[in-house]
């Protein structure tokens, strides 16, 4: 596997964001969705979670749940963590299912293959795809730090904070990138990886419950599905979801093992 190979790759995908028409299209929609939810939800969630008789509320509400977003250095940042973490991997299904579905249905990845390895093929592809959500996920948290900044919030604790947030929500989109390239491999377009992603969260989690009615050890299934521990991260810290940072790890390097064994084996 070829360094430059790798960078050349990953600089393509970049490439074809920005001077494609949809990958325009793409930023525009982007830019247009978070400029509305920086606008209004997560503005106005910030503001509420100031007052001191919703702060009661929440925290009777879900004492153990809701009370960790005020130790936050900022109420925006802490709804802006919570939206994140629902959106960016929604996102990442669609921005991620054509990373190979295309090429290997018109046969020019057998062209490309004459130049670079399948190996560098496939990584740089997946790391362009990383830095291009890395893009965006600074992007929409430096409009969420211009908000903290203009509320009031002190500077270094937000700074030490947006650091981690933007750690963990890589950690977090890894997996579901892997598994879009997995998933872009078995389907012939990226709409159809995107239908086969959509069967893969809602049948597979219910496929291993029913296994693990037979035997509950079949429980532990569950943590090669990426995503499953959002639901727990949204209550948590930056710091304290760093704890969890083995699992999308883990399961980035089974996706991205399958993936290669599955590229491997195609018939380009």
């Amino acid at each position: 596997m070829s360094l430059t190979h790798l960078r050349l790759t990953a600089v393509f995908e970049l490439r074809r964001l920005f001077a494609t028409r949809r990958g325009a299209l793409w930023l525009l929609a982007f830019a247009l969705v978070w400029g509305l939810l920086l606008r209004y939800p997560i503005l106005g969630a910030a503001d509420l979670m100031r007052r001191d008789d919703m702060r009661e509320f929440f925290i009777s509400l879900s004492p153990d749940g809701l009370s960790t977003l005020y130790l936050w250095s900022s109420p925006e940042l802490a709804v802006f963590w919570v939206a994140a973490l629902v959106l960016y991997p929604m996102a990442t299904i669609g921005l991620a299912a054509d990373q190979m579905a295309s090429d290997l249905q018109r046969g020019t990845l057998r062209f490309l293959t004459l130049r670079v390895s399948r190996d560098s093929l496939l990584l740089g592809r997946f790391l362009g795809m990383l830095a291009i959500q890395l893009m965006m996920v600074l992007a929409s948290l430096a409009g969420t730090l211009g908000l903290a900044l203009y509320k009031g919030a002190p500077l270094m604790p937000v700074l030490g904070q947006s650091a981690l947030v933007t750690l963990n929500l890589m950690l977090v989109l890894l997996p579901f990138t892997a598994t879009m390239a997995l998933l872009s491999l078995l389907a012939k377009s990226g709409r159809q990886a995107v239908v086969l992603a959509t069967l893969f969260w809602l049948m597979t989690p219910l496929a291993i419950g029913l296994l693990s009615m037979a035997w509950q050890p079949f429980e532990q299934l569950l943590l090669l599905i990426p995503g499953g521990q959002i639901k727990d991260l949204m209550v948590m810290t930056p710091t304290g979801a760093l704890t969890t940072s083995w699992l999308p790890l883990a399961q980035t390097l089974v996706m991205m093992a399958l993936a290669r064994v599955t590229l491997v084996r195609s018939a380009l």
